[in-house]
């Protein structure tokens, strides 16, 4: 770890409602977000090192700690730079499997210094470079550009970054009404909705074999797709004028089902994270903190449901629900809930009681991360979440494209989830994928083209 003095003054805000969300759920148990990073070459991890001080140097959110007391908590953004990088041997290939479930079961508590880390796992032509955070601080969109910005320092062995001010609040810069003006133009389809005649929704299958004294933690299964057959799915979607959101989120869904081995119609709760940046006002594309909401969804699965028309369902609901108004409305829910519920345990006990989700799905999209810096060929990015704090059976898929490949990870929570579901669940996607390869097209759907802008881009919310 290497500290230098003060760069500049020390600045606070107070934490938005979503960041207050995932802090207090930090206080309870893990709620990391990790990026781990392949790299191919010969990796300094002296050289390392200073890329990273030049980072912490750029982006305030590095140097930024919260302070708690008895208020809304506060996020104070130090000018005293700290690199907490551990450096240690990379004993296999697979070592990172390790480290992804090591990382997503120690949480970073809102009371440290630091709420990051980073480790390198050095090997002699090849290593693994994996950053940790608190998902209270940062997203997808926000990892990448910290990834990339690390790289570009350490290819150049010198400082080639912009510094920026401490990153703005995205709850106080929604480009649409204010937040009680949305609140009351959502308020008759939310009475509506509590109204309504409620569908049983599946869960996810309980594991049967559960140990006692069995600790929580996070596994993967992890399912890396070609370049030849990423490209077909590529065009299949742009031939077929569908989204992969669409597509993949479908498929999710129809893999789940089948994995359940259940009959007649079904019923799914999928939730999705997204990036918020588009609905603000002004440009937050370089800034790095967390950046991202959610919506949760249903979808009723008829025994011949197919991709085609589930996948124009998934997207339709998708850019319905990706709006300011929407956005505001989820920003009121979570204060309802920090009213309510002041500790982490009392929202990890709500989580389990009243949500209906058993599935969840970030579509990152392409990575903001080259393949090659300077003499470091990057040869994978895998993006990997806790997802035991919600404590329940439960599957989360992350999608992503780096170097022309689609690499998904499906993650959950132990040892709640059934794994022999799990590992159904993703065989069944795979069978699925290859039906849509094979064919050359996502079942003929029937959403109209989409623009590249108008898809809708989901960030990690684990």
């Amino acid at each position: 770890m290497v500290a230098i003095e003060a760069i500049s003054g020390s600045t606070s805000r107070p934490l938005g409602k979503g960041e207050q969300l995932w802090l207090r759920l930090s206080e309870a148990s893990s709620s990391n977000a990790i990026f781990i990073v392949s790299l191919g070459g010969e990796v300094d991890p002296h050289r390392l090192d200073r890329a990273l001080l030049n980072a912490t140097k750029a982006f305030p959110i590095l140097r930024a700690h919260v302070e708690l007391g008895h208020g809304v908590p506060t996020l104070v953004f130090s000018g005293r730079c700290l690199v907490p990088l551990s450096v240690e041997a990379r004993i296999a290939d697979n070592h990172w499997k390790t480290i992804a479930e090591e990382e997503t079961t120690r949480g970073i508590h809102p009371s440290e210094p630091l709420l990051w880390r980073a480790r390198l796992l050095q090997g002699s032509d090849r290593s693994d470079f994996v950053l940790t955070f608190n998902h209270a601080l940062t997203d997808g969109a926000s990892l990448q550009l910290l990834v990339d910005a690390i790289l570009r320092c350490y290819a150049a062995d010198r400082d080639v970054l912009e510094r920026m001010p401490p990153p703005r609040c995205y709850e106080d810069h929604l480009d649409g009404p204010s937040l009680s003006r949305a609140f009351a133009r959502a308020l008759p389809g939310v009475l509506l909705n509590l109204f309504k005649k409620k569908t049983a929704v599946a869960a996810a299958p309980l594991n049967p074999n559960i140990k006692p004294g069995a600790k929580p933690g996070t596994r993967f299964v992890f399912l890396d797709i070609d370049r030849r057959r990423s490209e077909l799915l590529l065009k299949a979607a742009k031939a077929q004028r569908q989204s992969l959101h669409g597509i993949l989120g479908a498929m999710l869904l129809l893999a789940s089902r089948d994995a359940m081995s259940v009959r007649g119609p079904t019923t799914l709760a999928m939730s999705s994270a997204i990036n918020v940046r588009p609905k603000l006002k002004g440009d937050f594309s370089k800034e790095v903190a967390y950046y991202a909401s959610g919506f949760e969804s249903r979808f009723t699965l008829a025994p011949d449901t197919t991709i085609r028309t589930l996948a124009s369902q998934v997207n339709q609901d998708a850019k319905a629900k990706f709006t300011a108004e929407n956005i505001a409305l989820g920003i009121i829910t979570k204060g309802l809930i920090l009213k309510f519920k002041k500790r982490g345990q009392d929202l990890m006990a709500a989580s389990a009681r009243y949500s209906k989700t058993s599935l969840h799905f970030t579509n990152i999209g392409r990575m903001m991360v080259q393949p090659q810096y300077g003499d470091l060929e990057v040869l994978r990015i895998r993006p990997v979440p806790s997802v035991h704090f919600m404590n329940k059976p439960i599957v989360c898929l992350e999608s992503n494209f780096f170097n022309g490949m689609l690499q998904l990870t499906f993650s959950y929570s132990a040892p709640l989830t059934d794994p022999a579901y799990v590992a159904r669940l993703a065989g069944r996607y795979e069978e699925l994928l290859n039906n849509v390869l094979d064919s050359g097209e996502p079942q003929h759907s029937t959403a109209e083209q989409q623009k590249e802008k108008d898809n809708v881009t989901a960030e990690l919310q684990p």
